[in-house]
């Protein structure tokens, strides 16, 4: 079991990642199973503010309550793809909860850094010229290295 925390500025693409992930058999349930080999992963979009650090704390607590590994993944890339992204068809469609307005998203973009947790468990992403198959990809790899001892489930 883990935990696979993805954080990233609004329309960066952490749903449609963590769809791909899914896609790749990374053994996804209901936060309510207790199956050992299930990893769950969250999107979010949390500041370094105080604020942002307690709230993306509160996923690493969780990990440790369970005693289960916890992955922080990071994604970001370049501002005009970032605003492209945020309003492409669909996106918001489904939920009230997606950020679509950009005086709004480029005042966050401005002001907020975008929470890490640092250390060996984090990884990083530039996606502005990659796909989310390909992100997918990389993030699947990097917690197959970082965990080679946990059964995952991964295909």
């Amino acid at each position: 079991m883990a935990f696979v925390y993805i954080n990233g500025y609004p329309g960066v693409g952490k749903l449609t990642v963590a769809n791909e992930l899914t896609h790749r058999s990374l053994a996804l349930s209901e936060a309510t199973t207790s199956a050992p080999h299930i990893t769950y992963i969250f999107t979010d979009s949390q500041s370094s503010s105080d604020i942002g650090l307690a709230t993306a704390q509160e996923y690493e607590t969780s990990a440790k309550k369970r005693r289960c590994p916890f992955v922080s993944i990071i994604l970001s890339c370049h501002l005009e793809e970032n605003m492209r992204r945020l309003q492409a068809v669909g996106r918001g469609e489904s939920t009230d909860t997606k950020l679509t307005d950009l005086d709004i998203f480029r005042s966050i973009r401005e002001t907020e850094d975008v929470y890490h947790f640092g250390g060996p468990m984090e990884l990083e992403l530039e996606v502005t010229e990659t796909s989310a198959a390909a992100t997918a990809e990389k993030i699947h790899a990097f917690i197959r290295e970082s965990l080679p001892s946990q059964d995952l489930k991964f295909t």
